[in-house]
């Protein structure tokens, strides 16, 4: 955020120069609230955004959508749909809740063994949790 901060004051202290040398030169004096208005207005939404990311991992919220369909198309490779799986992205790591019919015929072992190795790729780090659903 310093680098931001200070990379806008010299773009508006540039503007302000250049505006003072240019025909628009009563416009110069508009520079510095411009300027302020830009620097407040993202040192607003960095940390609202932020903030929105901690809140929906504290509510144990699903992933976003850029792991999700990732997320899903390992599920399918694996044999498993969507539908079977409960998913919460905790700081680094995703806990997945996976329920399996009882007459289920894979291995539980094998399965996130697959799993694990389809989800390599993300930038997080799985925790599988396997239960059979008694018939």
């Amino acid at each position: 955020m310093d680098t931001v901060l200070s990379a806008a004051v010299l773009i508006g202290f540039g503007a302000a120069w250049w505006l003072e040398q240019s025909a628009w030169s009563a416009w110069a004096v508009y520079a510095d609230p411009m300027m302020m208005l830009v620097i407040s207005a993202y040192f607003i939404l960095v940390p609202v955004k932020m903030t929105i990311g901690a809140v929906r991992e504290l509510m144990l919220a699903a992933p976003s959508a850029e792991f999700t369909d990732e997320i899903h198309e390992a599920l399918s490779s694996v044999g498993i749909v969507p539908e079977q799986v409960k998913m919460a992205k905790v700081g680094p790591n995703l806990m997945m809740e996976i329920s399996l019919p009882a007459n289920w015929p894979g291995r539980v072992e094998r399965l996130k063994w697959n799993l694990l190795r389809h989800l390599a790729g993300l930038p997080v780090r799985p925790a599988i949790f396997i239960r059979s659903l008694v018939s």
